[in-house]
This record gives structure tokens, sequence and C-alpha cells, in this order.
């Protein structure tokens, strides 16, 4: 690799404008296909994605400006600056990769000028992918090798549902909006693919995937078919749910979903699991008000270097049930571990960047773009999802930063040059119009300001 990486340098001077976008989009496109299946390829095409993006640098400048840019910097530096503060210290370096990952592929999404058909191809190989991954979660759990349903290379049973909960709600508001344009053999693959999505998301019954995933296919139908048949059919996909759950051979331990609900529902009780995570949550706030380290935290992924037992009682069935009591992994709450691990400046930057997001999405009239629905999956399913468990990091936080600069390349975030206040919007409904200087389209979005 290290030849091939010195031709490649050697070349550039001698790439034209071209092909270096199309070198970008080829790396690009070879992460999105390998995210979520194998580590190795995987942190193979994340270099190559990082390499493209250098020799596009001198492009990228010129297009990184207003609030997507800062915001996309202030996370950066905000793990960096937490980094230097607290180095020598284990697991930095993983910090440091995911301080740059996220922020690079929204920057990417966001500013790489990418085509409509380029960010359909993106988003294709990341439904592919997805789906490879579960087809090797079921091998793995016939082989016995893993006891939970799980993507094969995106983490735990709980990153892996937050991941394919993304993936789903996009592809459900993909299809909705491409209804009309498909043939009906198109239509029954794409509803046959979503279907297989939404159990493998059922048999990994993750409550807190479930939850963020419904709640985000929950707005994506009230805005595509109204909030009655919204409702309506949410209703009706929790009892068909709830009954697979039931019929179903319980081999991926699929009922353990339904099993903590009854009994917090009789025992009037939260469930052990759920007591455990609380006690997560306690240790990460009682931390955080006795540590010296309230603005930078104590570095990316230093969590477990945290004795959990010094700020908070363990319940009791977390000791009779030998959980670990001691070294947490993360506060099993994607705001807490920003906070403690990278401080104010850490969980401001995160606000911020979501906040920014959030806003546009709200903002943007012409909601039936079908990356208005990735841009709204990006960020509601990890937000809800990763509430009660998982840190943003790893392979669904590269994921939901890449979505959601994939959205704001609709908006007028990605926009060249700023307009003056007072100027109406010239983009056009329902899908947008090219951009004259960007080659893009671009959603409508209310009131006035940056174009």
């Amino acid at each position: 690799m290290t030849s091939a990486c010195r031709r490649l340098f050697a070349r550039e001077e001698h790439l034209t404008p071209q092909d270096r976008s199309t070198l970008l989009f080829r790396a690009l496109w070879l992460f999105c296909l390998t995210l979520p299946v194998a580590q190795g390829p995987k942190n193979i095409a994340a270099f190559l994605v990082l390499v493209a993006f250098l020799f596009n640098l001198e492009t990228f400048r010129r297009r990184l400006h207003g609030p997507a840019f800062w915001a996309g910097l202030t996370f950066f530096t905000a793990g960096v600056v937490s980094i230097a503060i607290n180095a020598p210290a284990s697991n930095l370096l993983a910090g440091f990769k995911d301080s740059l990952m996220i922020p690079l592929l929204f920057w990417i999404g966001c500013f790489g000028s990418l085509t409509e058909q380029q960010k359909r191809r993106l988003f294709f190989a990341l439904v592919a992918s997805s789906t490879i991954a579960l087809l090797l979660g079921y091998v793995d759990i016939c082989q016995g090798k893993k006891k939970l349903l799980e993507l094969h290379g995106a983490g735990v049973v709980t990153q892996s549902s937050v991941y394919l909960g993304m993936i789903a709600a996009a592809y459900f508001g993909y299809i909705a909006t491409q209804w009309h344009g498909l043939t009906r053999r198109t239509r029954v693959g794409h509803l046959g693919l979503l279907g297989f999505q939404l159990l493998s998301l059922l048999l990994m019954a993750s409550r807190s995937g479930l939850l963020g995933t419904g709640v985000c296919m929950l707005l994506l139908a009230a805005v595509y078919f109204g909030r009655k048949k919204a409702v309506v059919g949410l209703l009706a996909a929790a009892v068909l749910g709830s009954g697979g759950l039931y019929a179903l051979p319980n081999d991926f331990n699929q009922q353990r979903l339904l099993v903590k609900e009854q009994q917090q529902f009789t025992t009037g009780k939260l469930a052990p699991v759920d007591a455990y995570r609380f006690y997560h949550w306690q240790v990460a706030i009682n931390f955080f008000r006795d540590t010296d380290h309230k603005l930078f935290g104590i570095g990316p992924r230093q969590f477990d270097t945290i004795k959990g037992t010094e700020y908070a009682a363990p319940p009791a069935s977390a000791i009779q049930g030998k959980r670990e009591v001691e070294r947490l992994s993360s506060a099993h709450n994607l705001f807490l571990t920003k906070l403690v691990e990278e401080g104010l400046l850490g969980l401001g930057a995160m606000l911020w960047l979501f906040g920014l997001v959030g806003k546009t999405l709200l903002q943007v009239q012409d909601k039936r773009h079908w990356l208005w629905g990735v841009g709204l999956a990006g960020l509601v399913v990890p937000c809800l999802g990763s509430f009660f468990n998982a840190p943003f990091f790893q392979e669904y936080a590269w994921l939901a930063g890449l979505m959601l600069g994939l959205f704001c390349a609709t908006t007028p975030l990605a926009a060249r040059q700023p307009v003056r206040e007072g100027l109406r919007p010239r983009y056009r409904s329902p899908i947008g119009t090219a951009h004259p200087q960007h080659g893009t389209s671009h959603l409508r979005t209310h009131g006035h300001g940056h174009e």
C-alpha cells in the first residue's frame, strides 16, 4: 500500500480537477460498500477517502464556509484539544479517528459537489452493504459465533440497530418519494428489501434502536401520507411486529424485548438492564459534577478509566448478575458520554452540529426530496437510538456524519456565495433545480438569508 500511495502522490500534479473529483467519489463509494461489513476493508477505504480529500483540498478550500463548516471544525477541534490535554492515554488514537472521520464525511457530503446520480449510487451502496452485513450476521448466529443478531462489522447489537435503523428509515423515505416513478417489479424489490431490514431490526430487539427508527418513520409517513395514515400504519406495524416476535423461533433471543416490558409492567419496577443503564447515567453525572475536567473532558474513549462504584451505588441486580460495575465502557447515552469525555466544548460542538441540521430540516419547504428523509434519519435515529445506549462513535456515527452532509448539500448551507438579507430564495419545488453555481439540486427553505 505504501508504494501504491507513493505512486499516487507522484501523479497528483498531473490529475485534473475532474480526475480528483472522480477519485473522491470512488473512494467514498468503496467506503460506503465496506463500512458495516468488515474491519480491514473499511479502514483501507477510510484511508483512501482521506487521501482523496487531500487531493481535492484546494477545491474544498473555496467551498468550505459558513455555519456548516464551522460546526464541523468545532466538532473536530473539541476532540483534538481533549486528546492533546489528556495525552498520553489508551485508545486516544481511536478517539482521534472518530473526531476526524465524522466531520470529514460531513464536509465531503455537504461540500463535495456530488451529482444527484452519485448521491443515489452512494445511498444504494449503503443499502447493499447493510444487507450484506445482515446476511453475515445471520451466518454468525447459525454458526453459533454470536447469540444476538448484529451487523457483521458495525459494532454490538445496540450500535448495529442504530446503524440499520438509519438505513431503513432513509430507505423508507426514498421509496415513498420515488414511488410513482418506479415500475411494479422495482416496487416489489424495494419493499421486500425494506421488509427484510425491518424484520431484522425487530430480531435485534434493541428497544432504543426501534424507538429511533419508529419515530423517524412516523415523521416521514406523516409528511408523505398524512398524520392519520401514519399513526394507523405505526400501530399496525407494532401489532404485526409483536406477533412476529412471538411467532418466530427464539433463535435470536429476540423475545427478550417483550420479556423486559412485561416485567416492568407487572412488577412496576425497572428491568435489571434498565437499572444497570441508569447506573451508568448516575456515574457520568456525578463524575462530571466532581471533576476538574469540565471544559475539555477526560479524553475520547476514556470513560472506562472511571471507577464506577466511587460515584454511584450499583443496582443489586447488576451485582447478582455479575455485570461490570467498575470499568464502564460508556455512559449509555451519547450526550453524557460526550460531556464526560470531551467536556462542555465537545458537547457544545455536537449540539451545534445537530441543532444546525435540525433547524435546516424544519426550514426546508419541499420535504418530498428523498435526501430530506436521509437527513432526518441521520439526525433522529442516532439521537433517540443512542440516548439510552451507544456513545456517538464508530460506524453508525460515521454514517450519520455522511448522511447529514448529503442532506445539507441540497440546502443553502452548501451554497458557495452568501446572499444579501431580503433576497427571495430561487429554488423551486418540489424537488429543486440545479444551482447556477453549484450544479446540484437544492431544497427551498423558509425565510431569508443565505441561499
